[in-house]
């Protein structure tokens, strides 16, 4: 029994000193599990400015003459389509998806647009896809809106018939695109607080004519009308009290001086290049609307502020 004892005790010096002595050839402590990679914070408000400085000179708006040129040559163009489900039905350009606005699908399908090719949209009259073409841009899609739409240029157009279908065409479900989760929390939120202003004279962050000059009739303190036209125009006419903030490359240094206390009301040409200011401020914390159809031009007929008759005046 004692020599039992003493060949055990042995035997555990001898595995603790092949263990653990410095003669021994231990086994490497088992690999740490790899971090969890964690997705960069983005500054949503940055965002929207550095849009707003490197926006080009035509604001990302392309003209229907030329879009119609391209599909008429044969040119196979990636079109979105953001009027409602039924006028998408009736017609809409051959090759088009239909994203409407106003419903989840439109913050929903973001991302499965695609990122290498750009994306032309349209509407009705333009202004909403002003609102849109920003925040695909944010996304990293290369977006454009198709000047004054479907209502005021498109079906005009003399040979509409030949590029109109009214086969629907399936978004591609398969690419998916990551948004990251600040930025994609942002858009959301935008359109469905939007969604909660719907039945007022302010549905679509656009704000209808009649009720802009019933504000202004009412000399309501806690508005301020922001004209984005040249400062030439701004000169020759414009909506009496308010300021000129040129959509330009100045723009973006002005914002500084808007008021965060206040509700705007920017208008332009025909309110499709508000739009996108509209769209941007309202990321920056701003309660911000676009005039339907800004000032106005014969495009806009009858529609607009100068087009309706209500009261300009000159710089002094």
């Amino acid at each position: 029994m004692k020599r039992t004892v003493i060949v055990l005790a042995a035997l555990v010096a001898a595995l603790a000193l092949f263990g653990c002595g410095n003669g021994g050839t231990a086994s490497a402590p088992a690999a740490a599990a790899p971090a969890a990679q964690v997705a960069p914070q983005v500054n949503v408000a940055q965002m929207a400015m550095d849009y707003l400085v490197n926006v080009p000179g035509n604001k990302h708006i392309v003209q229907p003459n030329d879009i119609m040129d391209r599909l008429l040559a044969g040119e196979e163009l990636y079109l979105v389509d953001i009027r409602r489900a039924d006028d998408y039905n009736q017609g809409h350009l051959s090759g088009a998806v239909n994203i409407p606005w106003g419903t989840p699908a439109i913050y929903e399908m973001i991302k499965h647009l695609p990122t290498d090719r750009t994306v032309y949209t349209y509407c009705y009259t333009g202004q909403t896809c002003g609102q849109y073409v920003p925040l695909l841009h944010l996304a990293g899609i290369d977006a454009r809106t198709i000047n004054l739409g479907w209502n005021r240029a498109l079906s005009r157009h003399e040979r509409i018939a030949e590029v109109t279908s009214t086969t629907a065409t399936p978004i591609d479900t398969g690419v998916v695109n990551e948004i990251p989760a600040e930025l994609n929390t942002a858009i959301v939120s935008y359109f469905q607080e939007m969604a909660t202003r719907n039945g007022t004279p302010f549905a679509n962050n656009i704000v209808a004519v009649d009720a802009a000059k019933a504000i202004f009739d009412a000399e309501d303190p806690d508005v301020l009308f922001i004209c984005q036209r040249r400062p030439a125009d701004f000169a020759e006419a414009h909506i009496p009290g308010s300021v000129s903030m040129p959509y330009d490359e100045t723009f973006p240094d002005n914002i500084a001086s808007i008021p965060s206390d206040k509700r705007l009301i920017l208008y332009c040409y025909t309110g499709q290049g508000c739009g996108q200011t509209v769209a941007m401020l309202r990321l920056m914390g701003y309660d911000a609307f676009t005039l339907n159809s800004g000032m106005g031009t014969p495009g806009t007929m009858p529609v607009g502020w100068k087009n309706q008759g209500f009261p300009v005046v000159a710089a002094n």
